[in-house]
């Protein structure tokens, strides 16, 4: 219920979504910039994807050296990854709708261009949609396989988290 009426917020406030989403700010290839996020993440522990994130919240992540920051959700650091590859290779992004990889064994798809196929969905820049009401864990094994498509190693994402208060 909850994940129907923030879509339904997103769409009302679409012209403003700026104001309801957080600005996730993002480096470049070789600025400053990029080099002053990475080292700021680098105060704490960088994570692989084969860790267990059940329980740990976000804070950033690198992918393929570009650091983003101010990343509150596991959902903004999947969405994210999906917007920066697409960016790199919108043709092999594009084919990710009809990759049989990405369909579950229950029949399921990832990605679709049907809405009702989805629980929760979030539109992608290709003109198709990902499911997003994932855990964690299912967000990071997603990644993986994700990566995998792209041919990129694994060890080219690293994940930072937020201090945990309950520790």
């Amino acid at each position: 219920a909850a994940a129907t009426v923030e879509q339904q917020l997103l769409t009302y406030f679409k012209n403003d979504i700026e104001s309801v989403q957080p600005v996730i700010e993002h480096g470049n290839d070789d600025t400053i910039k990029n080099q002053r996020m990475i080292k700021e993440l680098d105060r704490s522990k960088a994570y692989s994807l084969n860790d267990n994130f059940t329980y740990k919240r976000p804070y950033g992540f690198v992918l393929k050296g570009i650091a983003y920051t101010n990343i509150t959700t596991w959902k903004a650091v999947y969405l994210k990854v999906l917007h920066a590859l697409y960016k790199e290779s919108p043709a092999a992004f594009s084919e990710l709708v009809t990759d049989k990889r990405f369909i579950s064994k229950r029949g399921n798809p990832l990605f679709t261009k049907d809405l009702k196929k989805l629980r929760v969905a979030q539109s992608l820049p290709a003109g198709f949609y990902t499911e997003v009401n994932m855990s964690a864990n299912s967000i990071k094994d997603t990644l993986l396989q994700i990566l995998a498509y792209f041919s990129i190693d694994e060890k080219e994402m690293k994940i930072y988290l937020r201090e945990d208060r309950d520790a």
